[in-house]
């Protein structure tokens, strides 16, 4: 499949993927609630992101995570961002949404690193 698929069409696509989750989150996650099933999902997101378009080992959104969290504020932590979330009081039906907010802005982050 290399080869096959133009970077930025891929890069619009899981844009707008994200940009739609945060319309429905209940519809891509089964809840709009459940951190658990959002960290679950978007670790399946990014293996299946990688692997499908073949974007290669050699990139990593890792740091753009950390710099789309940073950005907005919060602490990268080894126990999740959300775990602040939680420890500031925001409700989970808003974390969800922040974390959806934060891979989007990685994901940009990444796309406009990595153009060619």
């Amino acid at each position: 499949m290399s080869g096959t698929i133009d970077k930025s069409v891929m890069a619009q696509k899981i844009i707008q993927q994200h940009e739609a989750m945060l319309k429905r989150p209940a519809m891509y996650f089964g809840a709009d609630d459940d951190l658990e099933l959002v960290r679950s999902f978007f670790a399946g997101y990014h293996a299946a992101a990688f692997a499908f378009f073949d974007i290669g080992e050699e990139f990593s959104i890792a740091e753009f995570y950390r710099e789309a969290v940073t950005s907005r504020g919060w602490e990268l932590r080894a126990t999740s961002v959300a775990m602040e979330m939680k420890e500031r009081g925001i409700p989970n039906k808003a974390i969800v949404l922040e974390l959806i907010n934060v891979e989007l802005d990685a994901w940009r982050r990444f796309f406009a690193a990595n153009q060619t």
